[in-house]
C-alpha cells in the first residue's frame, strides 16, 4: 500500500539527449535499450487544490536481470540509476529559479575471489553527478 500523497509511474526513455546517462548505460554497461520504470512521489503535504509546485524530486528505476562482465572475476546483475531535480534559485541576470538536475548510479555485483570460489555480494552507490555538465 503506497502512502497518502500524489506518485507518478512513468517508462523514462534514456536516449542521446541525456548526455553523459546514455553513455555510461550504452558503452560502459552495455544496456541495449535503455527504458527506466521509475516511481516517484510527491509527497502529502501537497495542497490538491493548487497547482503542482515541485521544489525537488528523486526518480529511480533498476535494470535488472544483466549480466555484464567488465573484467574477469566481476559480474554486474543490476544497475540502477536514480534522477534528482533540485530547485535552485539565482540572482543573475534577474531573480529566478530553476530545476538543476543530476543522477547517481548503482548496482548489484557478484566478485569473486582469488582463493576461493565464494561470491561476495556488494551494492555500491555513486555519488550525484550533473546530468549535462
Amino acid at each position: 500500500m503506497k502512502p497518502i500523497g500524489l506518485h507518478f509511474n512513468v517508462d523514462l526513455v534514456i536516449d542521446r539527449s541525456c548526455g553523459v546517462l546514455y553513455q555510461i548505460l550504452t558503452q560502459a554497461f552495455h544496456v541495449n535499450e535503455p527504458v527506466l520504470s521509475v516511481h516517484t512521489s510527491f509527497g502529502e503535504a501537497r495542497c490538491l487544490n493548487a497547482p503542482l509546485d515541485l521544489h525537488n524530486f528523486i526518480m529511480e528505476g533498476v535494470f535488472r536481470d544483466l549480466t555484464i562482465s567488465p573484467i574477469s572475476g566481476l559480474r554486474l546483475t543490476s544497475i540502477g540509476v536514480r534522477l534528482i531535480a533540485s530547485r535552485g534559485f539565482s540572482l543573475s541576470p534577474e531573480p529566478h529559479s530553476s530545476l538543476s538536475f543530476s543522477f547517481g548510479i548503482f548496482g548489484e555485483m557478484n566478485l569473486a575471489t582469488l582463493s576461493s570460489t565464494t561470491l561476495l555480494y556488494g551494492k555500491p552507490n555513486y555519488s550525484r553527478t550533473p546530468l549535462n555538465p
